[in-house]
């Protein structure tokens, strides 16, 4: 089966339940690819649900759009896709606070 690959973009408070090296309290930006049904329209309150169940809180989105797989075999995120496509979704959280 087939799917198209949504990437969402924004930032993300760390919480005590993130469960990562970065300090409470801090913000930070995020990418998050959420495999969907082909031609599926952007589903923003799933994307928080995946990003609230990782432990962060005020998620704010800046951007949505999809990833094609043509683009995402040149890229250097190329495995956050595929990570996407098997797994379901594939989170990156940028190291410097904003």
């Amino acid at each position: 089966m087939l799917f198209d690959v949504h990437l969402y973009s924004g930032t993300v408070l760390i919480s005590e339940k993130s469960n990562t090296k970065y300090q409470i309290g801090d913000k930070h930006a995020f990418l998050l690819y959420v495999r969907a049904d082909l031609n599926a329209e952007y589903n923003q309150g799933n994307a928080e649900e995946i990003i609230f169940d990782l432990g962060f809180e005020e998620i704010e989105f800046s951007r949505a759009g999809k990833v094609s797989p043509e683009k995402a075999a040149v890229s250097h995120n190329k495995i956050y896709y595929d990570n996407a496509v098997k797994s379901g979704a594939s989170f990156v959280l940028y190291s410097d606070p904003i």
